[in-house]
């Protein structure tokens, strides 16, 4: 069950990352304005999720726990640095 959810998972972050680049100004104005540079965040956001796509997908091929604990750190990171924009998008 638990790979059945990672790769679920996995798919997820891939496609929100292509979306990130197909829908680059629609992801823009979800970014709070107090932070710079809003397309380059949405494109460097879309470029971590396609990663952590990947990264839970090596995992799976290999059974690796090293990757999978940094792929796991590494979406830590990355969903509480996105929190704000959600939060905005939601409020907003």
């Amino acid at each position: 069950m638990k790979n059945a959810l990672r790769y679920v998972l996995s798919l997820i972050l891939f496609a929100a990352g292509i979306l990130h680049f197909l829908h680059a100004d629609s992801f823009a104005s979800y970014v709070p304005d107090y932070l710079p540079a809003h397309h380059f965040l949405v494109a460097f956001t879309g470029v971590c999720e396609i990663a952590a796509a990947l990264g839970l997908q090596v995992h799976l091929s290999l059974d690796h726990g090293k990757t999978r604990r940094l792929t796991a750190y590494l979406l830590v990171v990355f969903f509480i640095a996105v929190f704000p924009a959600n939060l905005y998008m939601a409020l907003h």
